[in-house]
């Protein structure tokens, strides 16, 4: 088995050890406002007396939509998952497409759009305070997540594609020879 080239191994664990950074920052730094919201959260009365059903109105939901680290949230899932994309695609690049120009651009296309996906939630998070949470969800969408979120998703698509193709053409070799 051969491994990506190293841009992309380092493109993915960077990724990888930033978004961990990020949660152990969300971990430390955001667990009392949680606490705070929890609390608030669980002293509304119970819908119906259903165990864990409360009722929570307008006003709690929007107070938890505003705060700008519910978008450092996503950046830490987000940047962990694109960070294993990223390595595994570049595996399946390297050790099943034959195609230098196609494995070239797939390989941008994942380790660029990958890498740059989940800072668009960095991104949202300092636009929220700013501009509401509508509008810069609808900005970072624009310049950030579909055109890099895009490129991966994209890139993805292609790989998946190829590689069925190349299964179903040794397939049906199996069944001529046999």
């Amino acid at each position: 088995m051969h491994l990506p080239p190293r841009a992309v191994i380092l493109a993915s664990i960077l990724l990888l050890v930033l978004a961990e950074a990020g949660g152990g920052a969300m971990v430390k730094f955001k667990t009392p406002l949680d606490r705070v919201n929890r609390e608030r959260v669980e002293a509304r009365p119970q819908i119906h007396d259903l165990v864990g059903v409360r009722e929570v109105d307008g006003p709690v939901i929007d107070n938890l939509l505003f705060r700008a680290d519910f978008a450092f949230r996503l950046f830490h899932l987000h940047g962990e998952g694109m960070g294993l994309v990223i390595f595994a695609g570049g595996l399946m690049i390297r050790n099943f497409l034959a195609s230098p120009v196609l494995s070239g651009a797939l390989y941008a296309m994942l380790a660029l759009g990958g890498f740059l996906y989940p800072f668009g939630y960095l991104a949202w998070s300092g636009m929220i305070p700013l501009l509401g949470l509508e509008r810069s969800k609808d900005l970072a969408e624009y310049l950030v997540w579909i055109p890099f979120g895009g490129a991966a998703l994209v890139a993805m698509g292609i790989i998946s594609l190829a590689l069925g193709i190349d299964l179903y053409a040794s397939c049906r070799a199996r069944r001529r020879k046999g």
